[in-house]
């Protein structure tokens, strides 16, 4: 007999875990039912220590739009899971995938849930991920769903990979930039040193502070690198604590024209997969429980906690989701909109468009103001140091005449 942990729903809705001793998931996943709890994720514990065994492969992006995108297809052509999952298994070149598909088409031909199989990587497919396939394998509609993922995964990947190639030119200007100071000041000012301290001439207040810091960089720049690492790792363990979590999300959201394009781009994931969850036919309360998962920040992930909680005490989605402030006032009332006339699927979807073309044009308008911003700043340091190194140049060869 193996011990496993599980994850499940009462018919309440609310969250019920526990260990449960039995001789495979399949009879755990019978008592589950029997005691009339809905299994959300079932693992095997080990019997020396209570530890959930995860697996620790990872896709990136394009590994994940590759393997949905993939077994989508091949469930559209009518291949039962377990015969798609073998050929999708076989045809791979990338070990990563192979080896993933390779575990799932064992647990699937054991006679498990694939969306059970699926919650045994969570760092590779989401909750949201996981849930959509769950409801799709209980109503009998995983084709479809496959490629309601696919589309999810690729339409997230192409804002990921717009955000990114729109970066890339004023993030490379930076770098240069910072690059170039660093080693004048390092490597090139240090050198002039000498020049300066062998004359008499009272030296200008900008070329004592060049001297001095370019003499401390010079000195101390392994200890300013240490440190610099130290308050990166301090910053990540202070934003860890749920207490900071909340503060520095109202900054970050705070922040000018990047406030808003995060806020839109939380607000596009969790429109879309929220349609995508309904489409299936699953609760709004279910929907709002996977998707919040999607969200990156607490502020946004509490704001939908309270939204359920006023839906559980009977308050409708649009009426709840208009107390939380931080959601924009159009998309609340476009909400309201489509579940007045029982379209709230298609309504969402057309939110996430929106919020999509916002963020491009927001994106647009933040490079605009970025790159003449960033070639202002290199200008005026660089400037300075040039006036720094010539000035006492200048009152030298006065002196002379």
């Amino acid at each position: 007999m193996e011990k496993f942990k599980y994850d499940a729903r009462d018919k309440a809705g609310n969250s019920v875990s526990g260990i449960e001793q039995a001789a495979n998931r399949n009879q755990v996943l019978s008592k589950l039912r029997q005691a009339g709890l809905f299994p959300i994720n079932i693992a095997e514990v080990s019997s020396q220590n209570i530890k959930i065994k995860k697996n620790k492969l990872r896709f990136n992006d394009n590994e994940r739009v590759f393997f949905t995108r993939q077994f989508s297809n091949l469930l559209d052509s009518g291949m039962p899971l377990a015969q798609a999952l073998n050929l999708l298994t076989n045809q791979t070149n990338n070990p990563k995938i192979k080896a993933v598909c390779s575990k799932l088409y064992s647990k699937i031909s054991e006679g498990g849930y694939l969306w059970e199989a699926l919650s045994k990587y969570p760092d590779i497919f989401s909750r949201a991920y996981v849930g959509m396939v769950r409801a799709a394998e209980m109503g009998g509609d995983i084709e479809s769903v496959f490629n309601n993922l696919a589309d999810f995964n690729e339409r997230g990947k192409e804002v990921k990979d717009s955000v990114i190639s729109m970066l890339i030119y004023p993030v490379i200007i930076f770098f240069v930039g910072i690059a170039t100071v660093i080693f004048l000041m390092v490597f090139i000012i240090p050198k002039m040193v000498f020049m300066f301290k062998e004359s008499d001439t009272a030296l200008p207040l900008i070329t004592k502070l060049l001297i001095n810091s370019s003499l401390f960089l010079s000195d101390y720049w392994l200890v300013l690198i240490v440190v610099g690492v130290i308050a990166v790792f301090g910053l990540k363990k202070i934003y860890s604590r749920t207490k900071n979590q909340l503060f520095f999300d109202r900054c970050l959201y705070k922040l000018p024209l990047l406030g808003d394009i995060l806020k839109k781009i939380a607000f596009s994931r969790f429109c879309y997969i929220v349609s995508l969850l309904t489409a299936n036919g699953m609760s709004i309360l279910d929907c709002l429980e996977i998707s919040r998962e999607v969200l990156p920040h607490k502020m946004l992930r509490d704001a939908v906690d309270e939204i359920i909680a006023k839906i559980r005490s009977g308050g409708s989605f649009s009426a709840s989701m208009k107390q939380q402030e931080i959601f924009p006032i159009v998309m609340v009332d476009m909400i309201a909109v489509g579940e007045q006339t029982g379209r709230l699927e298609k309504t969402l979807r057309k939110v996430a468009d929106s919020f999509d073309k916002q963020i491009k044009e927001d994106l647009r308008r933040l490079l605009n103001v970025l790159e003449p911003a960033i070639i202002l700043l290199i200008a005026a340091i660089v400037g300075g140091l040039v006036a720094a190194v010539l000035l006492p140049i200048f009152q030298l060869n006065m002196q002379t005449f």
